[in-house]
């Protein structure tokens, strides 16, 4: 293409990546090196951050496999990548477009955005909503012409408050202003033609325009007040909302990982509302973020503190936890007092300096009106605007520092609430549509899985092989650390597998939406858990059965009278279900499982926090209600799955006993050596105790 006008300055040498890339007939490595000198460590870096390195270990010769022309023995994300790998990237034009979702984000966060790119100006086109939010900057195009240039903040502020709320902000706060500005200057000039032997328009004449004046800013006024007032709270239902799907969607890692008191903190800020300035702001800035950091420890702790206030009464230790909150209190109080001190920093030398520009304007009135200066300082009418105009810059100033200051600090609060909106997302998606009643015969397949936690940890599951054939109700034991809840968390998908597949029907549960999934499952979790409303929404969220079905449920579970007693289904369930007990808790859980009707229904240890009464009536309600339904059991009792049709043993993530079929509970404790690694299942059998 011809450059008709203009100019473009480039500083440095540029690389090109196009969309349809340019694949030389030659090796691998080649098509990387392009000519330069080939450094192994920074070669393998290259391959493993572009997503190569699996592509070529598979590959006859490894990189020095030869590439035929135009690379048509390549696929086109491969050749994507390929020309992505070349040294010295610079201009990409939508390299992300090739390759599926997850190599794309590989490729975005280790290659453009990694360490080998620092310090480089990186130009991607792209159409990715990711790479635009992780750009320093961005430019938007359309027809050939640059509709808009900003950041991602301000792309994010936009798209948040909303394009046309932005710019009716912007545009009343313009004219406000001009009109406030107009509206003295018409008075400078009523006062200099007052003074003058000739009048150019009548006294009258001169207070209608400054009505007109008057009228035109406080309509502007209240037209700026409404929009920012409007805006701004559009944009914190806006921000609140998508970080708070954004939280929801996260995988169950991140929860793991992050601490409840930082979520809450980013939740709750998310909502609320030039040599001296780099100073202070550069101060307040980092002041501001340690204030964020020292106030989520006192949440995580106030929760802990609530959550546990029995146990910490139950053992005296009400001192020693009031002696921590204390500490982090005071902490979080240096942090404030230094942004104070900060604020007064700021202050004083403000003052100062409105106090020396007012001594400037009036003497260089006065002198400008004696003739002293070769300049004319204009009438005495705009000597008179200049020094009521440099009267107030005192609080003008100050307001004017300070608002751009607490907003520069505030928008702390918005870096955090946007750098959770950027956390992984669990896969939603999927390429496999389901029909309302699958799955058909609940039949489970688990074919050589391997499962780990995190990257670092040893694998949860170990290649795991078994079948539960549909129908069938199936214990699975083991000792702690075995595996067992590892088995639901594989099946829900709420941590990703390494290796291997699961099917339910004959089909592969990664090809199907993660929330289509889980729907069609039911689990009865460990720890009860209600929340809190109304009995009725916990036990059918979404409105499905009518009043008869539920309490024919509640009273097959036997927890119908204490309902009753309660109030009904309409009472209200206090937070984390703490107006019933464990067992009913527990019990309601299970009517809620029910309820649901589905295929495959899980049991996370469910009788493990319950006395031998509530086991039994859990156990009953689930022989006599689960007939012809998958039952998935996690034992903690070895009575638990004596009555299940098959057992599996699971030991260190492998499978101890019960392969491709599973074993019947007689013959897996037959079979067992009362020695062996489960010598305790057999022996809290016979000895007549309960714990595995």
């Amino acid at each position: 293409m011809w450059l008709i006008h203009g100019s473009v300055h480039s500083n440095g040498s540029l690389a090109y990546v196009p969309q349809v890339p340019w694949i030389l007939s030659g090796t691998v490595r080649d098509n990387i090196l392009f000519g330069k000198s080939y450094e192994s460590k920074r070669y393998s870096d290259t391959l493993k951050a572009c997503a190569l390195d699996v592509d070529i270990s598979l590959m006859a010769g490894g990189d020095m496999a030869y590439i035929e022309e135009k690379g048509v023995n390549l696929s086109g994300g491969q050749r994507t990548r390929l020309a992505l790998a070349r040294d010295q990237m610079y201009m990409l034009d939508d390299v992300l477009s090739a390759v599926d979702a997850e190599v794309a984000r590989l490729i975005l966060h280790n290659a453009i955005l990694g360490p080998l790119m620092n310090q480089k100006t990186r130009v991607l086109c792209t159409h990715n909503v990711q790479a635009i939010s992780s750009a320093d900057m961005i430019v938007v195009m359309d027809k050939g012409h640059v509709k808009w240039v900003g950041s991602s903040a301000d792309l994010n502020y936009a798209a948040f408050c909303g394009w046309f709320i932005t710019v009716v902000i912007c545009l009343s706060a313009i004219l406000m202003q001009a009109s406030r500005n107009g509206n003295d200057l018409w008075l400078s000039y009523w006062v200099d033609a007052t003074g003058s032997s000739q009048a150019d328009y009548s006294t009258s004449f001169y207070l209608v325009v400054l009505c007109i004046f008057c009228i035109v800013n406080s309509s502007l006024t209240l037209v700026r007040a409404f929009s920012f007032a409007f805006g701004g709270l559009h944009a914190a239902v806006q921000v609140h909302n998508t970080l708070l799907n954004k939280i929801i969607d996260a995988p169950v890692q991140f929860f793991d990982q992050t601490p409840a008191g930082r979520i809450l903190n980013s939740l709750k800020l998310s909502t609320q509302s030039e040599v001296l300035q780099f100073f202070y702001r550069s101060t307040s800035r980092e002041l501001r973020r340690l204030d964020s950091v020292s106030r989520s420890p006192i949440y995580a702790t106030f929760t802990e503190t609530l959550d546990g206030s029995s146990t910490i009464r139950a053992f005296k230790s009400e001192d020693c936890f009031l002696v921590k909150f204390i500490e982090l209190v005071a902490l979080y109080q240096r942090t404030s007092y230094s942004e104070i001190i900060a604020s007064l920093w700021l202050s004083l030398r403000l003052q100062l300096l409105a106090a020396l520009i007012i001594s400037f304007v009036a003497m260089m009135a006065v002198v400008g009106s004696r003739g002293y200066l070769p300049i004319s300082f204009g009438t005495p009418g705009l000597v008179g605007l200049a020094l009521s105009y440099a009267t107030p810059i005192v609080s003008s100033l100050g307001s004017f520092l300070t608002s751009f200051t607490e907003t520069e600090k505030e928008m702390v609060s918005v870096e955090r609430a946007l750098q959770y909106m950027d956390i992984p997302q669990e896969e939603l998606r999927g390429s496999q549509s389901l029909n309302l009643d699958w799955p058909f015969q609940g039949l489970i397949e688990f074919q050589n899985v391997t499962m780990r936690y995190m990257p670092s940890l040893p694998p949860a599951l170990n290649g795991v092989t078994f079948t539960i054939l549909g129908g069938t109700q199936v214990g699975i034991v083991g000792r702690t650390g075995a595996g067992k809840s590892s088995v639901l968390n594989a099946l829900f998908r709420l941590t990703p597998i390494c290796s291997g597949c699961i099917l339910v029907d004959d089909l592969n549960i990664t090809h199907v939406p993660v929330r289509d999934l889980r729907a069609h499952f039911s689990v009865v979790p460990q720890s009860p858990f209600l929340f809190e409303g109304s009995l009725r929404d916990n036990l059918d969220p979404l409105r499905m059965r009518n009043d008869l079905e539920i309490w024919n449920i509640l009273e097959k579970c036997h927890v119908k009278e204490e309902v009753e007693m309660a109030g009904g289904l309409d009472i209200h369930v206090k937070q984390s279900g703490s107006s019933f007990s464990v067992g009913q808790r527990q019990l309601l859980c299970l009517a809620r499982a029910l309820l649901k009707s589905s295929k495959v229904l899980c049991l996370d240890e469910c009788t493990a926090n319950v006395d031998t009464q509530t086991a039994s009536v859990l156990q009953n309600a689930i022989s006599t209600e689960c007939k012809g339904m998958t039952v998935i059991t996690i034992a903690h009792r070895i009575s638990t799955v004596m009555n299940m049709d098959n057992i599996l043993v699971l030991d260190h993530g492998n499978v101890a006993y019960g392969t491709l079929e599973l074993a019947s509970p007689k013959l897996v404790l037959r079979q067992l050596n009362f020695k062996s690694t489960y010598n305790v299942v057999c022996y809290s059998k016979f000895s007549g105790t309960d714990g595995l």
